[in-house]
């Protein structure tokens, strides 16, 4: 990968191709050894580093999924409640509109 692998916590961009968005920020929130479990630190850094990111580059707007959950293990409830904590106390220069981005399957 041109970008990857990174850090747990840390972010890369990449462009963003064909969607209604100037970048893409990935965000580690999960690890690539040990158990690839997500951790409440690993999830409020990946968030915090992803809103920096888009302060950067002078963002205005972005949507953040809940991290951390699905494969990576962590409960959908408190992963939503770290992710939106963490977009509550962040203190933004150019960015106006965070959102959490809640994915839920159809049933």
């Amino acid at each position: 990968m041109e970008k990857g692998p990174i850090d747990l916590g840390a972010v890369a961009v990449t462009d963003a191709y064909d969607l209604d968005a100037t970048y893409v920020i990935h965000a580690a929130a999960m690890p690539h050894y040990g158990d690839g479990r997500a951790t409440e630190q690993s999830i409020r850094d990946a968030t915090r580093r992803s809103l920096e990111k888009a302060d950067e580059l002078d963002c205005e707007s972005i949507v953040i999924p809940i991290l951390g959950t699905g494969a990576a293990g962590f409960e959908f409830r408190d992963g939503a409640r770290l992710v939106c904590e963490e977009i509550w106390n962040y203190d933004p220069s150019t960015i106006t509109d965070a959102r959490d981005r809640l994915f839920r399957r159809r049933i």
